[in-house]
């Protein structure tokens, strides 16, 4: 190696001790702990938010982003991940329920 491998990264690595000093083998990288910022809770790997669009794809198609660590979902009002699938799902119906019956209205009054 032509240069040094920082120190905040020489910190993290797990050495196999098995090997003489000049073939050393990495055996783990240990992660940094970290907050997510959404949920509070304490990540030790990468955060992944799962997004998938949803609902019938013609009537009312929208969006919904799962948090992997904490399983919960991102509320469409509050933008925050403390609502579970049925939660989201409602307020979409709840929601083109209205505008369905809103735009029915409209054509009987016409």
């Amino acid at each position: 190696m032509d240069k040094p491998i920082p120190k905040e990264i020489l910190d993290r690595i797990v050495w196999n001790e098995k090997f003489n000093k000049h073939e050393r083998r990495v055996e783990e990288f240990k992660p940094t702990c970290s907050i997510c910022e959404d949920c509070g809770l304490s990540l030790d790997e990468t955060r992944i938010v799962n997004c998938k669009r949803s609902g019938n794809q013609t009537a009312h198609p929208h969006f919904k982003s799962q948090c992997s660590v904490c399983k919960l979902y991102k509320h469409p009002e509050t933008k925050k991940y403390d609502s579970t699938f049925y939660e989201v799902e409602s307020h979409w119906r709840s929601i083109y329920k209205k505008a369905f019956f809103a735009a029915k209205r409209a054509a009987r009054d016409k």
